[in-house]
């Protein structure tokens, strides 16, 4: 989620197109995460990291990128975004910033961890068919 602090970043110098692709990878890897630990409440904590970084925008610069988002999405070019998702794949990391916002996170670590790679494959899929709205290939 440090990807959203790039974000961030990125619509405050009005790098629109690399801020458009952060989000479109954070809301990605953040739906993924969701899929796979199972705790609602931890979930949250995407919220909360939101707040701390896209959110401490102007309401303008958060104005100006949500219009360049909406663009973006009604446009041709978020086949590409969808194709350069794909092409980046699923997340390699713990979700630990989930699974600190949960008790006993010890025992959810293991179970996230031990994720077969076609049950990676098919959360992943399902994130860029059902979150991303990405037609598969």
């Amino acid at each position: 989620m440090v990807l959203l602090n790039s974000v961030a970043a990125c619509i405050k110098s009005q790098d629109y197109h690399s801020a458009i692709s952060g989000y479109f990878l954070a809301g990605a890897y953040a739906y993924f995460d969701t899929l796979r630990v199972p705790n609602k409440p931890s979930h949250e904590v995407v919220e909360l990291i939101k707040k701390d970084s896209i959110w401490t925008l102007s309401a303008l610069e958060q104005q100006n990128f949500e219009q360049k988002l909406a663009e973006y999405l009604g446009s041709e070019q978020k086949q590409t975004a969808c194709d350069w998702v794909a092409s980046v794949g699923e997340p390699d990391y713990t979700p630990l910033y989930m699974l600190q916002h949960q008790p006993n996170t010890s025992v959810q670590a293991d179970m996230t961890t031990e994720l077969s790679s076609e049950i990676k494959d098919t959360l992943f899929k399902a994130t860029l068919t059902d979150y991303l709205g990405c037609p598969l290939p």
